[in-house]
């Protein structure tokens, strides 16, 4: 002998039936939005190779101006050196210079001594 149905049985399939459907739509929903997500994830992804890629030029750019700044670099180190030789030449010169005034002090005490005398009748005057 079988026991008749609880009278709410009916009822409680029918909310369970309902349930179950409320539950598929909501993850019907979940799925619609992870696709969403998904597809502008992917979006992103590709900017950001595009973004990497652009720095990645940069990059190569930023090396190429650091080795352009290596050469003035070692341009200005020759030129550096290059003045300091033309320095040492000027003082070489500036020493000749003050030898000749000095010489040329004493040939003009010289020729003021020689003046005089053709001025004094050609003795040398004290």
């Amino acid at each position: 002998m079988s026991t008749p149905p609880p009278p709410d049985l009916a009822r409680r399939v029918n909310q369970l039936d309902n349930d179950v459907g409320a539950i598929y739509n909501m993850l019907n929903a979940i799925q619609t939005t992870q696709q969403r997500h998904g597809e502008r994830l992917a979006e992103i992804g590709g900017g950001l190779a595009k973004v990497g890629g652009t720095q990645q030029r940069q990059g190569n750019r930023l090396e190429e101006f650091g080795l352009g700044l290596d050469e003035v670099r070692a341009t200005q180190e020759r030129q550096g050196s290059r003045l300091e030789e033309i320095g040492l030449g000027l003082d070489e010169v500036r020493a000749t210079q003050e030898r000749q005034g000095s010489r040329l002090e004493e040939i003009g005490r010289q020729v003021g001594t020689i003046i005089q005398m053709l001025g004094a009748g050609g003795q040398q005057t004290t």
